[in-house]
């Protein structure tokens, strides 16, 4: 599963996203999402491929997808705030994933890329 800037058209034709937001896409191209910091779906790209499957699968993938996109956001706002000596305690207690926790939303993620569910 990636998570990264987004790299096609945005809004202001830079080709990167809006501050405060996160981007995954799936590992087999199908699907990609633009989401703001706490995981709400800004912009979303579905691949032909993905016409065929149920829309329930895609429906379920593009959730997973946001909860990645969240995730990778709050990690990184973790690790900026480590670096300026938060303590662990403090970041746990405000529920920011440390890179266990992100590595686990990327499996949860990526379990569906192979399944074809046909409609």
């Amino acid at each position: 599963m990636k998570t990264s800037n987004l790299t096609s058209s945005t809004p202001d034709g830079s080709g990167q996203p809006p501050p405060d937001t996160s981007h995954a896409s799936s590992p087999c191209g199908g699907l990609a999402v633009t989401t703001t910091a706490e995981g709400l779906p800004i912009g979303l790209r579905i691949a032909r491929s993905q016409l065929a499957v149920s829309l329930d699968v895609v429906a379920a993938r593009i959730v997973a997808l946001c909860a990645l996109a969240r995730g990778s956001s709050a990690h990184q706002r973790r690790l900026r705030l480590q670096e300026t000596g938060t303590p662990a305690e403090v970041l746990d207690a405000l529920g920011l994933p440390d890179r266990r926790a992100l590595l686990q939303l990327e499996e949860d993620a990526d379990r569906w890329c192979a399944a074809t569910v046909r409609r």
